[in-house]
């Protein structure tokens, strides 16, 4: 089902990196020219209160060295800055992920953003990107 969405957007449309490495892989997209409307975010949100990270809330990410990233929240303001002015949304899928949301929005404030405040089951995270999808396939535009 997920394929066929992204079948549905042409090729030159899309950049699709699974277990994209942070922030390498979108800052080689965007020197290639990628100029995002969405920036899809399917990750692990990490609580400011985690034993192992006192930095405040933000994502798990891969490492080029395969270790773990965990951005700064000013990191990813930066990352979704070079995305150029045609980015329009930006979907946090993942647990927790309200407070950054409420920064980088507060940062970047014409960028739209959803996002989930508490934790998220896998099954619910995926149900509710491919309706959002759906939604974005069926838009004619405006807010």
């Amino acid at each position: 089902e997920m394929k066929g969405l992204i079948e549905a957007v042409p090729p030159q449309e899309r950049e699709i990196v699974p277990a994209a490495r942070w922030p390498g892989d979108v800052l080689q997209a965007v020197e290639r020219g990628l100029s995002p409307r969405i920036f899809h975010v399917s990750s692990h949100g990490v609580r400011k209160d985690t034993w192992w990270h006192d930095g405040g809330d933000t994502l798990l990410f891969h490492r080029t060295d395969g270790g773990a990233a965990l951005p700064e929240r000013e990191e990813v303001v930066d990352v979704l800055g070079s995305c150029g002015d045609g980015l329009e949304l930006l979907f946090l899928n993942a647990c927790a992920s309200v407070d950054l949301a409420r920064y980088v929005a507060n940062k970047l404030p014409g960028l739209k953003v959803i996002c989930w405040q508490g934790r998220v089951h896998d099954a619910c995270a995926r149900c509710f990107a491919r309706a959002f999808y759906n939604h974005v396939g069926e838009w004619t535009g405006g807010d």
